[in-house]
């Protein structure tokens, strides 16, 4: 599953409200405020993935990342910077 800024914040309200966790259950489990937790289900912040591994666990998800090669001429962050390292 992908997320966005928008698609993880409804993803989290969905499973915690499907789940009848409150959001200040929320907190006491994965040691966020309350007020952030929201922020994140109204699509304000996006987490670190830290933050969103802790979350996630909560909800009783486990955060799996995949790395994939991105197609020739697509941008990649930081590219310009390598050939000064070489």
């Amino acid at each position: 599953m992908e997320f966005t800024l928008e698609t993880f914040g409804q993803f989290v309200r969905k499973e915690r409200k499907s789940r009848k966790i409150r959001v200040e259950d929320m907190e006491k489990a994965c040691g966020y405020s309350a007020g952030w937790i929201r922020a994140i289900e109204r699509g304000q912040y996006l987490p670190s993935l830290l933050s969103a591994e802790a979350i996630l666990n909560t909800l009783g998800y486990q955060l799996k990342l995949v790395a994939e090669e991105q197609p020739e001429g697509a941008y990649t962050h930081g590219k310009d910077n390598i050939d000064r390292f070489e």
